[in-house]
């Protein structure tokens, strides 16, 4: 009967005491088995008092598909708060599972200022972001913004700064009477720079005023269009249609439309 070696003896004790340790390693550190927990509730958290219903979630995500309750351990939350994020209303979102079964969202929405006027039920918001409208929003007459897009960028957000800027002017400076219906930056960057300008639809004494403005000097061409007001010779054509065109930097014309 061939000896073992003491090499060989030192590498069997060896051996089983690793395979006696395994068990008890496991034990002690490895990772447990996560008992299911059923996703009993959503809570949501916001700082206004403007929430989306928990119905939105639930299809959105596919939280009860067939009315069945889904189990914690088989929802991967990563991929929960990677769809969130990328739904265009949210401007920021967090979701987390609570040890008793409930998915808490924490989230801050979007609020829309301009209606898109490109698309139907879209929005702008004060960031220039893209933000759906119905039926996340209650109905709300909002000027109009027209930007020509010819596809929608989500995650991109539109240059409407100088919309802005003229809404808050007209938001300062204007009569009671006065109506922003439209603003079109189409033409804000065409390819001829004679040719640039932005368009405002103003609706006054039912009447509607069109203001071709210059972008580089847009403050300019506002103080002008409302210093007209002021001109009692020109009172009564100021109750007609009419066209403003301050493109030029250092006059305007006015004509009455037909």
């Amino acid at each position: 009967m061939n000896r073992l070696s003491w090499t060989s003896r030192l590498l069997i004790i060896a051996l089983s005491m690793c395979l006696i340790s395994l068990p008890a390693y496991l034990v002690l550190f490895g990772e447990k088995e996560k008992p299911s927990v059923l996703l009993k509730t959503l809570i949501q958290k916001t700082p206004t008092s403007q929430a989306l219903s928990a119905r939105f979630f639930s299809d959105y995500l596919g939280l009860s598909p067939g009315g069945r309750f889904q189990i914690l351990q088989k929802l991967d939350l990563s991929k929960i708060q990677k769809k969130l994020e990328e739904f265009p209303i949210f401007k920021h979102v967090h979701a987390e599972f609570t040890p008793i079964g409930e998915l808490l969202v924490s989230y801050e929405l979007r609020k829309p200022v301009l209606a898109l006027k490109d698309y139907a039920q879209l929005g702008v918001d004060a960031e220039g972001m893209i933000v759906p409208i119905a039926p996340y929003y209650s109905p709300k007459r909002l000027p109009e913004v027209y930007l020509g897009l010819k596809t929608i960028e989500w995650n991109r957000a539109q240059q409407v700064n100088q919309a802005l800027d003229i809404m808050a002017y007209f938001d300062h400076h204007a009569l009671e009477t006065f109506t922003l219906k439209l603003i079109d930056l189409s033409r804000l960057t065409h390819s001829i720079p004679s040719h640039r300008e932005i368009i405002v639809t103003i609706s006054i004494f039912n009447k509607n005023h069109y203001l071709r403005l210059n972008p580089q000097h847009v403050d300019r061409a506002l103080h002008r269009y409302m210093r007209l007001f002021k001109e009692a010779k020109l009172k009564n054509q100021l109750h007609e249609s009419i066209i403003f065109d301050a493109r030029i930097t250092k006059f305007a014309t006015l004509k009455v439309c037909a």
